[in-house]
């Protein structure tokens, strides 16, 4: 099974987060893309919790070669919810 799209709204229980990246990201075909709900940039949340998953987040899309094209997204400024972000698989 593959897909070119998938969203992960995680538990942001810190031992979590790797798991579903693995799961989840082994679904994506080359292409395509995972978009992660609730991620803050660096230095956008006191919330010691959403530091660590955000972290978590961009670890994993930076330390592997297989993932690229890491963007950020405000949908809604100063709404919490509406932050978010995405990589692209570059390769299987």
């Amino acid at each position: 099974v593959s897909c070119r799209i998938v969203f992960v709204d995680s538990t942001h229980e810190s031992g979590r987060v790797k798991i579903e990246m693995d799961l989840y990201g082994r679904l994506v075909a080359p292409g395509g893309m995972v978009f992660v709900h609730d991620y803050y940039p660096k230095g956008m949340t006191d919330d010691a919790g959403m530091r660590e998953y955000s972290d978590m987040v961009r670890e994993h899309a930076s330390s592997s070669r297989e993932w690229g094209e890491f963007v950020e997204y405000d949908l809604q400024e100063g709404v919490k919810d509406s932050l978010l972000c995405s990589f692209k698989r570059t390769a299987a």
